[in-house]
């Protein structure tokens, strides 16, 4: 009897071994397909989508302000200097609000005007005003 019960755990044994490896297969499988799902959605990129982690009531529409388009003719950064320039000292969110540009979006453009030295500004954090050029008021 010892003989059998020795077969029936061997069997059981490479039976688990066999269910543990395809369970790991299964695993692997469903991780690389997320993964790729995940890539898919944000451009090739590992970072989730910010719009896809807003609820779904947010206020902005599904498609970004292009906040990247040269200064100039109707982009984002030529509207905002042009705002700055009539409302010296404003501050970010009251000038994206009036132009319906979603501040997030905007900040890398704000960033490169900056740098650039189309605005500069004064302030920190929520106090951070903005002005067109170099003169500072």
């Amino acid at each position: 009897m010892s003989q059998l019960n020795a077969r029936i755990s061997s069997h059981i044994d490479a039976f688990l071994r066999d269910i543990d490896g395809l369970l790991r297969s299964v695993a692997i499988a469903t991780a690389r397909e997320s993964l790729a799902k995940i890539g898919a959605s944000t451009g090739g990129t590992h970072r989730a989508s910010r719009t896809a982690s807003k609820s779904a009531g947010s206020h902005r529409a599904s498609a970004p302000t292009a906040p990247h388009a040269p200064a100039g003719g109707n982009s984002a950064a030529a509207k905002f200097l042009a705002y700055v320039r009539a409302h010296p000292g404003v501050r970010t969110h009251v000038a994206c609000k009036a132009l319906g540009i979603h501040t997030d979006d905007f900040r890398y453009t704000l960033n490169k005007m900056l740098k650039a030295g189309v605005l500069t500004k004064r302030g920190v954090r929520r106090g951070t005003k903005y002005y067109a050029g170099t003169a500072v008021g």
